[in-house]
Parts: structure tokens; C-alpha cells; sequence
């Protein structure tokens, strides 16, 4: 019997490699996933990753979605003050992830909460945000409604649709300090920049483009940037 090869997973059990005490098969997965993602991540070129995290951002805070909520926010008011509360909801939005940007990591540092840790649940937290772009459900829909007395501006647009978990969990992992220098965190901050300018662009025209896209097309275009 001794000279019978081993089973390959009593192999891998037996090693210590893979431990089911205080590590699920899931978070195994989830750990080896992310390892993957950082290796490929490294041999990507540097237009590859700009054109990455661009995605990311415009995927998160979903410009197309905002738009759908802005417009029916901003139904009964006059149009300088529609343009006001867009450039408000921006300003928040912008405030609240650079904030997340340059000092995210270490308020997590100084909670005790490990980036990895923030990862994973971020990867949780994206495919849970997709599937609430597909299946058209979430905050940032478009039957979202204000408090009464707060500025619309800031709640509901600023957040949670802009500066949305999601979007906040992408400007705190794509500027892992471990990672990227100062100088690519500073192109992923204007990365996020410019996705805020066209939101801000398409805020500004929202009357136009909404009555071009009709709920049909608006509806169709976050559903694809869910999946």
C-alpha cells in the first residue's frame, strides 16, 4: 500500500497549504482570486491599467444612473438652480473620494482593518453593486427620494449615488500604497476626476440627453456598465 501514490488533495490537506480552521473554502477562493487579479495586474501595460480604473470609476459611479435620478430630483425646480445642485452634487462627490483617495488606507490602518481584508469584502460589495445595476434595484435608482429638508444635493446624488460604497471601496483599492507610487496615485485621482467631470457634463444637459435616451436607453445603459 506504501507504494501507492497519494490522493492529490490529501496532499494538499496534509501540507498545512489549506487549513479549514477559521478559513472557509469561500474565503480560500476569494483570497487566490485576488492573488491572481494583483499578478496580472502587474504585467499589465500602462494603458491597460489607466484604461482599467477609468472603467472601474465609470462603472461605479454610474453617471448614466445619476442621470436618470438627477432629472426626476430636479423636476420641479428652475434650471439655474437645477445647474446649482449639479455642481453641488459634484463638489460633495469629489470632496468625499479624494478624502478616500489620499487618506483611505490609513483610516483603515488606524481602525485595525487590513486592506486585504477591505478587499475582499470590495469584491463582494462590486458584484452585489452589478447586480443591482442589472436588476435596476439600489439607492441610485430612479424612484430614490430625498428627506424632507436636506439638500438633494448631497443626499441622495453626492450620496450614496455618486460617492456610492462601491465607488469609495475603488478609490481606496486603486491606491493601495503597497502597490502604486504617488505618482500613479495621482493619475487614478485624475482618473477619478475626470469620470466626475462627465457626470458633471451629463447633469448639465440632463433634460436633453434624457429626453434623447428616453427610460428605455437609460435603463439599457446601466445595465450593461452593471455587467
Amino acid at each position: 500500500m506504501g507504494s501507492e501514490e497519494a490522493d492529490p488533495l490529501t496532499n494538499l490537506l496534509g501540507s498545512g497549504q489549506f487549513r479549514c480552521s477559521g478559513d472557509s473554502l469561500i474565503s480560500f477562493r476569494f483570497r487566490s482570486a485576488f492573488a491572481a487579479g494583483g499578478e496580472k495586474r502587474q504585467e499589465r501595460s500602462g494603458v491597460e491599467q489607466i484604461l482599467s480604473d477609468f472603467l472601474i470609476f465609470l462603472a461605479t459611479i454610474d453617471p448614466v444612473g445619476t442621470l436618470a435620478l438627477f432629472v426626476g430630483l430636479t423636476a420641479g425646480i428652475s434650471a439655474q438652480e437645477r445647474t446649482r445642485v449639479a455642481f453641488r452634487a459634484i463638489g460633495y462627490s469629489a470632496v468625499i473620494l479624494l478624502v478616500f483617495v489620499f487618506v483611505g488606507q490609513v483610516v483603515l490602518g488606524s481602525l485595525g482593518i487590513r486592506l486585504e481584508s477591505f478587499q475582499l469584502a470590495g469584491g463582494i460589495i462590486f458584484f452585489l453593486f452589478g447586480v443591482q445595476m442589472v436588476f435596476g434595484t439600489g439607492a441610485a435608482s430612479a424612484n430614490s427620494k430625498s428627506e424632507p429638508g436636506h439638500d438633494v444635493a448631497a443626499f441622495p446624488l453626492a450620496v450614496p449615488s455618486i460617492a456610492s460604497p462601491g465607488s469609495i471601496l475603488a478609490a481606496v483599492i486603486l491606491t493601495d500604497n503597497r502597490e502604486f507610487s504617488f505618482g500613479e496615485q495621482a493619475i487614478t485621482a485624475l482618473l477619478l476626476i475626470a469620470v466626475l467631470g462627465l457626470t458633471l457634463l451629463l447633469l448639465l444637459q440632463a433634460n436633453r440627453i434624457y429626453a434623447w435616451i428616453g427610460d428605455a436607453g437609460s435603463a439599457l445603459m446601466v445595465r450593461v456598465l452593471g455587467l
